[in-house]
């Protein structure tokens, strides 16, 4: 979810995800199935802290090159030209 959004719905979407999180927890809770209620948590505590590498990892993406898809499919071409001798 978060490597697919922009920053601007992020801001809104997160803590959306953090509250229905907590809300299944606590349903897991009260049916007496502890393990998922913590299962849940871990999940959310590790996405939580994991927030700023994410960050980190979109800022170096953005600044990357991106290859045109023409150019991509003219290097597919050549590898299978290559390949196959042609």
């Amino acid at each position: 979810m978060f490597r697919n959004l922009s920053l601007s719905e992020i801001i809104w979407i997160l803590p959306i995800r953090i509250l229905l999180d907590l809300v299944a927890s606590v349903k897991f809770l009260l049916e007496g199935n502890g393990a998922s209620a913590l299962a849940v948590l871990k999940a959310q505590l590790n996405f939580i802290f994991g927030i700023p590498a994410e960050l980190r990892r979109r800022k170096e993406t953005s600044q990357l090159d991106f290859i045109s898809i023409k150019k991509l499919l003219r290097i597919r071409v050549l590898i299978v030209k290559r390949y196959f001798g042609f």
